[in-house]
């Protein structure tokens, strides 16, 4: 094989971070014009300081993977650095698939619940990696859908000669 390893980072959607800043902008003028109670203009501040920082969040993480013949490697960055390592002789099944986010996992962001883990950061096709205990999917880049499935179709081959 002449590629050993295959890397991947994505962050948050743009229209995630849109959203975002259009109720930045959103709730000074709410403030503006409706409160006029003293209590409620510091609901709206308290209310704007979260969506700052969420919006600030949501610019800076960025999730990166590398998969090899070593095995998986990721991390989410942001305001950790912790590198998570699933080992290949681990790894049951790798392949890539379709499927809908927000019916199976409830959004963007790293998701966890009874179908497994997932970092979803955008739609579409995620690269499915089985373990004896768990299963995760990782959003791959739409720049790289096509590099990542002849990756994985390359070492799947390469991992059934070992075997």
């Amino acid at each position: 094989m002449t590629e050993t390893t295959f890397s991947d980072s994505t962050g948050y959607p743009s229209i995630a971070l849109y959203g975002m800043v259009f109720s930045l902008l959103v709730f000074p003028v709410l403030m503006y014009y409706y409160a006029t109670d003293k209590m409620l203009v510091y609901f709206f501040g308290v209310v704007e300081l979260v969506l700052l920082a969420s919006a600030y969040y949501m610019y800076k993480v960025r999730f990166n993977f590398e998969l090899s013949t070593d095995g998986l490697h990721y991390t989410l960055d942001g305001f950790s650095k912790k590198q998570n390592t699933i080992p290949m002789y681990d790894i049951e099944k790798l392949s890539i698939v379709s499927l809908d986010y927000t019916t199976k996992f409830g959004g963007w962001g790293n998701r966890k619940n009874k179908n497994g883990e997932a970092f979803v950061f955008n739609d579409g096709m995620f690269l499915e990696v089985q373990t004896v205990d768990k299963k995760l999917y990782l959003s791959i880049s739409d720049k790289k859908k096509n590099d990542c499935m002849v990756f994985v179709s390359k070492l799947q081959t390469e991992l059934k000669t070992k075997s």
